[in-house]
């Protein structure tokens, strides 16, 4: 009994100073101990899709308005729309709008978060001379973005300009009758900052000049008077007179002019006008040809001459693109 006693207590002092298994070691029966996983669930998440997909662009008037296509040598606005997901405020792209391969480039566009964030942005400048033409919507055109799929961030359609129909009447020369004015600027028809164009191409122009200047010899042969006359029949919306008229520096007042209404969208705005030369009021009713002031250097001019600007719809027009619209007025260097 003694013996066994032993062996009892013997077992169980084995027993008690065993020690604990450690990961690796192997159980009683020669195989490695399983642990027990632990699952926890995790936060719902989704896989980010960082895209930006132009949806639309096409052109308007001026006035923002969808157009099928601008007259003959109207300004060109082109409204574009895209949207964007998944972007950051750290993401920053452009937005490249072009017209036969000259380009406009946006602001710098900020990233939103969210999903399919519509966005939308406008370009103008470009001036639609007689033919077919080709324009390009780019999104992030400098490719700072790095996107799910880049094949959708561009958008291409063509136009071709039509004939002014809602023209009242072939506009005149307002100096007609003047043998010795003559052109020295046209519309300026680059719209790129620093870079200048007139119609021809030529150099008649400064950059972003957006009307005719017609200008006469001298001030002397301005106080003789030259005339300023109505290019098509129309309604006087706008005049000011008062302001001082000889002016070879410039002027920060907006000097002497009258701005008509010919109907249909088309008004022309006569500027730099002789004090106290205006015959005509708003509301008055002026026919083709008719006296609306004299030559003057009036508002931000360097000298005596007239600054004519046509808008159809609220775009700027270079009608010597189009003998139908106007007459072209030769310069004087031609």
């Amino acid at each position: 009994m003694p013996r066994l006693h032993s062996l009892t207590s013997s077992r169980r002092r084995s027993r008690v100073s065993r020690p604990t298994v450690r990961r690796g070691a192997k159980s009683r029966r020669g195989g490695p101990r399983r642990r027990r996983l632990r699952l926890e669930p995790l936060e719902p998440r989704h896989l980010l899709a960082v895209n930006l997909q132009i949806t639309d662009a096409l052109l308007v008037d001026g006035w923002d308005n969808p157009i099928s296509a601008p007259v003959v040598g109207e300004q060109v606005f082109i409204r574009a729309t895209w949207q964007t997901t998944d972007l950051t405020a750290a993401d920053k792209y452009i937005v490249r709008f072009s017209v036969d391969g000259v380009d406009l480039d946006s602001t710098e566009q900020v990233g939103e978060p969210g999903q399919r964030i519509a966005k939308a942005g406008k370009q103008s400048g470009w001036f639609a001379a007689p033919g077919a033409h080709s324009v390009n919507v780019m999104v992030d055109s400098k490719n700072t973005i790095s996107e799910e799929n880049e094949t959708d961030n561009s958008l291409t359609f063509s136009f071709t300009p039509v004939e002014p129909t809602t023209l009242p009447s072939k506009f005149v020369w307002p100096l007609n009758g003047t043998s010795d004015a003559y052109v020295v600027n046209y519309v300026d028809v680059d719209p790129r900052a620093g870079q200048a164009a007139d119609f021809r191409g030529g150099p008649f122009q400064y950059d972003g000049h957006a009307g005719v200047d017609s200008i006469v010899p001298g001030f002397r042969r301005m106080d003789e008077g030259v005339p300023v006359f109505a290019v098509a029949a129309g309604t006087v919306t706008y005049v000011t007179d008062g302001y001082f008229d000889r002016n070879c520096c410039g002027s920060s007042d907006q000097g002497n002019q009258v701005t008509l209404d010919h109907g249909n969208g088309w008004y022309t705005r006569n500027v730099h006008l002789a004090r106290g030369t205006i015959p005509v009021r708003v509301g008055d009713h002026v026919s083709a040809g008719q006296l609306i002031g004299f030559v003057g250097s009036s508002g931000n001019s360097s000298g005596m001459h007239l600054h004519q600007a046509i808008r159809h719809n609220g775009a700027f027009v270079e009608t010597n693109f189009d003998p139908d619209e106007g007459s072209v007025v030769p310069d004087r260097l031609v």
